[in-house]
């Protein structure tokens, strides 16, 4: 029986300028070693005859035009699926419709299926926690806290979804900066129009805006997406040590200055 139907063989040259696909010379040379005893430890048997087809796959699994690999019309049909090729049992014969799966065509075995969970973000339990950010470098706590609002502090991490995780600062005017900051660090805004550009320091941002000194290092932390804003939403930004939030009893973070 021949397994590739004389309409499966193709020819030698695709339509594509300058690129041959060799499914001609690679279907000659396929039947010549079924017709043959390559592979077998019989010479008088055949490969199709043979109780051992693993090593003509083993063969092919190589990076060689006759790998699928290389070149897919090779097995049109799929080596031992449905039809029971080369005398392999069921067991044998090769999973997923015949597709090559990496180096899977060396085994006679099947393939273990390495299944991905997707775990919503309703699925998982909601958390609080509160920081108070006198107590905590402004640097190394917003990246804290952008890895809790992620959840790529849960095993249950899905980059699709939040972690369902709410965080509240407190005493947001009080965040403690490291070296010269308060006078060298600047934010800027520009409204769109020549000469809006303005400059403040952190100083006066202290003073006009303190809930943004913590909001605005989060915020660069997130996906810049909707799903960035929608963990950005589950951030609650104090400035004073008073908070509407006991009834979620949040768990403290202990300081990290010594």
């Amino acid at each position: 029986m021949d397994p590739w139907p004389a309409r499966d063989r193709g020819r030698g040259k695709s339509r594509r300028k300058g690129r041959a696909t060799h499914s001609s010379g690679t279907f000659r040379f396929v039947q010549k070693a079924l017709q043959s005893g390559f592979g077998t430890k019989d010479p008088g048997k055949t490969l199709m005859q043979s109780a051992h087809p693993d090593k003509f796959f083993a063969l092919l699994s190589r990076r060689s035009p006759l790998s699928p690999h290389r070149n897919p019309r090779v097995f049109p049909l799929g080596i031992g699926v449905g039809r029971g090729a080369f005398g392999a049992p069921a067991r044998e014969r090769i999973p997923n419709g015949g597709r090559p799966q990496g180096r899977a065509l060396a085994s006679s075995s099947i393939a273990k299926v390495m299944r991905t969970s997707h775990v919503k973000a309703s699925e998982t339990e909601e958390r609080w926690f509160i920081y108070d950010a006198s107590e905590h470098v402004l640097g190394r706590m917003a990246a804290e806290i952008a890895t809790r609002l992620i959840g790529k502090d849960r095993p249950t991490y899905t980059p699709s979804e939040h972690g369902n995780t709410h965080v509240v600062v407190i005493n947001a005017a009080r965040a403690v900066v490291t070296g010269d900051k308060n006078q060298q660090k600047e934010y800027q805004t520009y409204s769109g129009y020549p000469g809006g550009r303005s400059v403040l320091s952190l100083e006066k941002v202290r003073d006009k805006r303190p809930l943004d000194i913590v909001t605005l290092a989060v915020r660069r932390m997130l996906p810049k997406n909707r799903l960035g804003h929608q963990m950005l939403r589950h951030l609650k930004v104090y400035a004073d040590a008073n908070h509407r939030h006991q009834a979620q009893t949040p768990t403290v973070v202990e300081s990290t200055i010594s």
